[in-house]
Formats: C-alpha cells, sequence, structure tokens
C-alpha cells in the first residue's frame, strides 16, 4: 500500500493471508475497506490491511488429487494447488467450530503445490507426496521428510518432469515404489535409491514455459507384479509386463497428441485397460474416454453419450465389473454397463472440474476431489448391487429432534425435510405416497417423466409440520408404471 501517490511502499499483508494475488477490491465509501482475491481464497480488511478476516464459506480448495488409508474410520488426503498436502479424518464435518475449540480437523503435510499421495497400507503410517515437477518424500513414523527425487546419471539429458508428477506404491510389494518423469523411474527400497528403465516413453521435448514430453501417469496391475501402464502428456501410451525392463506402445490407434489424463487396470479383467485423454489444451472440448479388452492392442471409445467436456479422472469399482465413474471438467458420472451408458451424479456437488477419484472399498464411499469446491464424499453401496427393477432404499439417523421449527426462504417452519434415494428401472413418471403407522395416507405427489437411473431427493413433506410427526415407522411408496415399491422412514 502507498499512501503518497506511489513514491512509497509498505506491505500489507498478514500471517492469514495466502500469496499470490488475483485481485483487490477498495470499498469506494471506505478506503478501509479491502476485500483480496488470492490462490488461499478470499480476506477481508476493515482497517487498511493490518488485520483480515479469512473467508472459508464456502470451501473452494483447488485439489488436484486425493488419496484414502485403510484406518477405521479411514483417513482422506488431498494435494491442493499451491495450497500444500492436507489429511483429515473422512468423518470431519466442515465447520468453523475449530475457532473455538483450536482443534481444526485436517494437518499439513506438505507444502507447495500439493501432489499425488500413497499411503503404505501396512502401517497406514508411511506416506508419500511431493510438490510440483517431482519434488517428492517419505514420511513415517521414523523420519520426517526423506527426499526421494531421481535424478539423471553424469552424460544422461536431464529428465523431463510433469507439474503432477505421477507416483505409485504398488499394489502387490510395497517395499516398491513407482515415479515418472519423461522415464520410469523403479525403486525396490521405498525411494532411497532408482533405477531408470527403458527409453524416453513420450514424442520428446518441447519448448515452453513449463517441462512438456512428461509422463502423466502411472498405473499397475491388481492382479499381476509388474505389468504397467504409463501414459504421457503428448498422447504415448506405453505397457510393459516385466516390471519396465521393455516397452510396448499402444496408442497409435487412438487420437494423437492429446494428454492422457487417467489409466485404469481392471481388476476383474487382467485384459481390460480404460484410458481418458483430455484434449482442451488443443480446444477438444470432447470426453474422451476408451476401453480395451486385449491389453491394449485394441480400443474401443465408451462414453458417447457423455456431454463435449474434457476428462480427467476414471476409476472403476472393485466389486461390480460394471461399475465405473468418470470425473469431468463440469462434474460427475456413473455408468452401471462399463461405460456404453453414463448418467450425472448430483446430490448437492457443484458443477465444478473433479480432478481425481478414489473408493473406499471397506466404507463403500467414493471421495471426489474438485479443483474448485474441495472434497465430497457419496456413499456407493446401492450402485455396486444394482436391482433389475424399481427400488426405494431404507431412510435411517431420523430424529425428532430434527425437525425443530427453523426460519427461513426454502421451506416451512419445521416441516418434515427427507434425503431419500430410489431407482427408476425404466423411463417415465411416477408418484410418492407417505403414510402413518395406521396407513392412512398423510402425504402424496406426483413427478412427470425421468430417464432411468439411480436418483436422491430432498422431499419437503409441505403441510406435516414437526410439532404433528410423533417417533415410528411410515411407509414410503413409489408408485410407477411396473407397480408399486416401498421402504420404511423411521424416525426415532
Amino acid at each position: 500500500k502507498s499512501v503518497n501517490g506511489g513514491k512509497d511502499w509498505e506491505s500489507i499483508n498478514a500471517s492469514n493471508v495466502h500469496v499470490d494475488h488475483h485481485k483487490i477490491w477498495v470499498n469506494p465509501n471506505n478506503s478501509q475497506h479491502l476485500i483480496i482475491g488470492n490462490d488461499g481464497g478470499v480476506n477481508i480488511s476493515y482497517d487498511g490491511g493490518k488485520n483480515y478476516i479469512k473467508c472459508n464459506q464456502p470451501s473452494v480448495g483447488q485439489f488436484y488429487t486425493v488419496a484414502v488409508d485403510e484406518a477405521i474410520p479411514y483417513n482422506v488426503y488431498g494435494g491442493l494447488q499451491d495450497n500444500g498436502v492436507w489429511k483429515g479424518s473422512s468423518q470431519q464435518v466442515e465447520t468453523p467450530n475449530w475457532h473455538q475449540s483450536g482443534q481444526y480437523g485436517f494437518e499439513m503435510i506438505l507444502g507447495g503445490d500439493g501432489m499425488k499421495v500413497q499411503i503404505d497400507s501396512r502401517d497406514n503410517e508411511t506416506v508419500y507426496t511431493g510438490y510440483q515437477f517431482g519434488h517428492y518424500y517419505r514420511f513415517s513414523p521414523d523420519e520426517q521428510g526423506l527426499y526421494i527425487h531421481p535424478k539423471h546419471k553424469l552424460g544422461e539429458a536431464h529428465l523431463r518432469w510433469n507439474w503432477q508428477t505421477p507416483f505409485v506404491i504398488s499394489r502387490h510389494q510395497e517395499d516398491v515404489v513407482y515415479m515418472g518423469s519423461n522415464r520410469f523411474h523403479r525403486s525396490l527400497d521405498q525411494g532411497a535409491t532408482w533405477t531408470a528403465l527403458g527409453p524416453d516413453l513420450t514424442r520428446g521435448a518441447k519448448t515452453g514455459d513449463v517441462p512438456y514430453g512428461t509422463l502423466t501417469c502411472i498405473e499397475e496391475s491388481p492382479n499381476h507384479f509388474g505389468w504397467i501402464a504409463v501414459g504421457s502428456d503428448d498422447g504415448y501410451i506405453h505397457i510393459s509386463k516385466d516390471g519396465g525392463q521393455n516397452w510396448k506402445r499402444v496408442s497409435d490407434d487412438l487420437p494423437q497428441n492429446l494428454w492422457v489424463s487417467r489409466l485404469e487396470w481392471s481388476v476383474h479383467n487382467d485384459d481390460v485397460i480404460y484410458a481418458t485423454l483430455n484434449g482442451y489444451r488443443y480446444d477438444h472440448f470432447d470426453a474422451y474416454v476408451y476401453k480395451s479388452e486385449d491389453g491394449g492392442d485394441t480400443w474401443k471409445r465408451i462414453g458417447t453419450d457423455l456431454p463435449k467436456e474434457p476428462v480427467n479422472a476414471l476409476v472403476e469399482d472393485t466389486q461390480n465389473p460394471n461399475l465405473i465413474f468418470v470425473g469431468t471438467d463440469h462434474g460427475l458420472y456413473c455408468s452401471l454397463d462399463q461405460g456404453t451408458h453414463f448418467m450425472k451424479m448430483k446430490g448437492g456437488l457443484p458443477e465444478v472440474p473433479v480432478h481425481d477419484l478414489v473408493i473406499q472399498d471397506v466404507a463403500e464411499e467414493l471421495v471426489v476431489a474438485t479443483h474448485g469446491r474441495s472434497i465430497w464424499i457419496a456413499p456407493i453401496s446401492m450402485l455396486r448391487n444394482p436391482s433389475e427393477s424399481s427400488q426405494v432404499y431404507p431412510m435411517e439417523g431420523l430424529y425428532l429432534g430434527s425437525f425443530q421449527p427453523v426460519t427461513n426462504s426454502w421451506c416451512d417452519n419445521g416441516s418434515l425435510v427427507v434425503p431419500w434415494h430410489f431407482y427408476l428401472a425404466q423411463t417415465g413418471s411416477f408418484s410418492i405416497t407417505l403414510k402413518n403407522q395406521e396407513g392412512e395416507i398423510i402425504w402424496n405427489a406426483s413427478f412427470p417423466e425421468r430417464k432411468k437411473g439411480y436418483y436422491t431427493e430432498i422431499l419437503n413433506f409441505g403441510e406435516l409440520r414437526g410439532s404433528e410427526i410423533a417417533a415410528g415407522q411410515y411407509e414410503i411408496v413409489l408408485s410407477s408404471g411396473e407397480g408399486e415399491v416401498k421402504a420404511y422412514l423411521v424416525i426415532e
């Protein structure tokens, strides 16, 4: 800030203000009132920059990656744009209460631009992570931050590292870790020493602001140790079946020069591999999703009903071979038939880029990293076990105390507002009926035609005030062209 027309300047940063500022607004009626937008969000000052409020609502974290461990309850790890790497319980509910308690639910592991995280499942405490351009570290109870960045040998060309360098722990032997520059690197001792295997697996370097001609993803088969697939930022996909000693290029029949954003080797079939390509850097705003059923020799395009938006992530469910999820620049999509058809997953998730996906098997939850609205978690047990007919799913955890009168513009004071889940086995209209313990109809509504698929709805039973609701079991009935299906709404 300058108070003499620019002759002299003083910094008005503060300890709770992030760097990399993009916008400042000065109140035209009060020059002491400032609003700053930066890589950490929004800050507000009422005293000309001496003190600031840090605004965390809504949550606007830009997550590049997300990972989970196998603790109970499990922890969520994520790398953010210019906000480091963080860890916290999956049970954490975002609330400003920590200002009072002093106990924030997440802790920072590393600074910089937070990148990929891998957790050793043998102890759930050894964590690998890093910041941009391949600067990775190993954290464990015995050592806090062993630098494990591979280096080129004397006389060799310098290595090129992608901004989001791929790093993977082997699913079969967790002392073995893999890392990608423009070459493939393997360590047999948790990153202490490295060997570069094979040649340059890209089309080669290009000049520019950041390294180009780099590996973007590494995937090891969940069924075979040493079966490795790698993808590059210039469209190459290579496969090795001997731990990286020899490589076969399998991308010649795919669209060329596009960014390989994800590779996923199926757990259900050794020969099935999924690949997503991202073309927005070349003005290709389309959803490029491919599937190979012969180990990469041939590919067929799937997800042709996805909207024309770049694809960033794909994950296959480990329990149901037909269930896959895709993250794009505008949201999250689900397929129940291995990608032949997709439906959008909503449930309150904003229209925001989804950059990474991971499934926590025991909890049966999908963890979604968005680039702009932080991390979201969705239950997927019903998707793992699809019904052949329409279905209403039981609703639990409702208490009389949750229906106390409230005042807002969105619902009647104290009315019964219930989230519920259902599946329509065929496209059509339907109606909903709510019956009390005596079998009397106390609420009903009709809905226009909807497509076949799973739905989550928030139903506001308008005339049912909280004071009129008794504890007990209520019957909710869905009527469609198939007939009637029902579930029970239990209020405790």
